[in-house]
């Protein structure tokens, strides 16, 4: 089993230390758009690859997990018989299956979850008798299991289980509004109010877990509203806070002084996601400053801390939302990219250059060193990495309809991208 590093994050170091950011170059520009012809190709062979490989993979856990995968997997299966023709229409077994693992999943860390000897004492362990990092697929698996409701699939039993995931989730919100990678039983300090514990672990929320079980939750709301009033309140009082002067999202909110962390910019379309689910609009001046920086930063938004893959997909849905003309420069910069590292197989590599300092590649953790990690660590990557490009390039197709719709025209209230 891998274990994760009990060592202090770069950007947590970096934001307590004050370090720059080092000397950062623009990446070329794509050398031509991507036709509708090969975005599809690149869909139906990642599709292929997601079928052959995703429901194979050992269960494990650690970053990324096979959870979280599947449940992007089965949201993959649902977009991908919209864009079918009508007359090749095929349904994929993907939403099915993805629906049959996560529900024994979803049942076992209801359970554990409610026994405080399966909780882990800190965010750094990963010991086998303990659930670990649940919060990131129970969120993706909210968003999942809300679209399969929308689309009628089955919507009493989809509704018990958006219930369940909703209350797992509020469960692990900490005292100042934002998620970590799951609860804990310690004990004697508030969670949720420091930066780190010690100098050997991950802050007690995270600001990328935060964008999406606050994004998951606000979609469900309507079917699963969480059971404490302020909930969703507390979860944007977070996200208020968190945001620096510069329109910045640092590691944690309780970093004051990552300006500099351009990691922060991906970060920021994340959060950007999630305020504006719960309700934040478009002309608002916190709004404002996030999609500036992501504006005059855009390059950043596939060199994120933690998973680049993760951030850009967060990304991807924003940029969608603010229409097609902050759509239309997602594609032109990064669809070509994600074209690139496609394998003959179906597999996508992630595009992360690491331009920032302590950005990171999911396809390359530590540095590389694959061979130091276990094959199914490596395997696990490829399709975690896999399932989010084929989701990002679906968008381009079709789309969630749990999600708001996306405008079809540039409207005078969206912050738009720099002419």
């Amino acid at each position: 089993m891998r274990k994760l590093p009990a060592l202090i994050s770069i950007p947590v170091l970096v934001a307590l230390l004050g370090v720059p950011a080092a000397a950062e170059k623009k990446p070329e520009p794509a050398s031509k758009p991507v036709t509708a012809k090969e975005r599809d190709a690149a869909i139906a062979n990642g599709i292929r690859y997601l079928e052959k490989t995703v429901f194979r993979l050992p269960d494990a856990t650690g970053t990324p997990r096979k959870q979280f995968t599947v449940a992007v997997t089965g949201l993959v299966g649902l977009l991908a018989e919209d864009a079918q023709s009508k007359t090749a229409r095929k349904k994929t077994n993907l939403a099915d299956k993805a629906r049959t693992f996560l529900d024994k999943y979803i049942k076992q860390v209801r359970a554990r979850t409610r026994d405080p000897a399966q909780l882990p004492e800190t965010a750094d362990q990963t010991q086998p008798g303990q659930i670990m990092q649940y919060t990131w697929p129970c969120g993706m698996a909210t968003l999942f299991y809300g679209e399969l409701h929308a689309r009628g699939r089955q919507k009493a039993k989809a509704a018990a289980t958006l219930r369940t995931l909703v209350d797992i989730l509020e469960a692990a919100q900490a005292p100042n509004g934002g998620w970590g990678h799951a609860q804990y039983r310690k004990r004697g300090k508030p969670r949720g109010t420091s930066v780190m514990d010690g100098f050997g672990g991950y802050p007690d929320t995270l600001l990328a877990s935060s964008n999406l079980i606050a994004s998951s939750l606000a979609v469900v709301e309507p079917i699963a509203a969480p059971k404490k009033e302020d909930t969703l309140a507390r979860a944007l009082a977070y996200f208020e806070y968190a945001e620096l002067a510069n329109g910045s999202f640092p590691y944690d909110p309780s970093q004051r002084s990552a300006h500099m962390d351009m990691t922060g910019v991906s970060r920021a379309a994340g959060a950007a996601l999630a305020m504006r689910l719960l309700g934040v609009e478009w002309d608002d001046i916190g709004m404002e400053r996030a999609l500036e920086l992501v504006d005059e930063h855009f390059e950043y938004l596939s060199e994120g801390h933690g998973s680049s893959t993760f951030n850009l997909m967060l990304a991807a849905i924003v940029q969608r939302l603010r229409g097609p003309r902050d759509w239309a420069r997602f594609k032109e910069t990064f669809f070509r990219r994600i074209l690139d590292l496609q394998a003959k197989s179906g597999a996508f590599e992630c595009i992360c250059k690491k331009l920032a300092f302590a950005s990171t590649n999911d396809s390359k953790p530590f540095g590389g060193k694959l061979k130091g990690s276990s094959a199914f660590f490596a395997k696990g990557s490829e399709a975690y990495v896999t399932s989010m490009h084929t989701l990002i390039l679906l968008l381009d197709r079709t789309w969630p309809e749990r999600l708001p719709k996306p405008p079809t025209k540039q409207t005078e209230e969206t912050p738009t991208t720099p002419r």
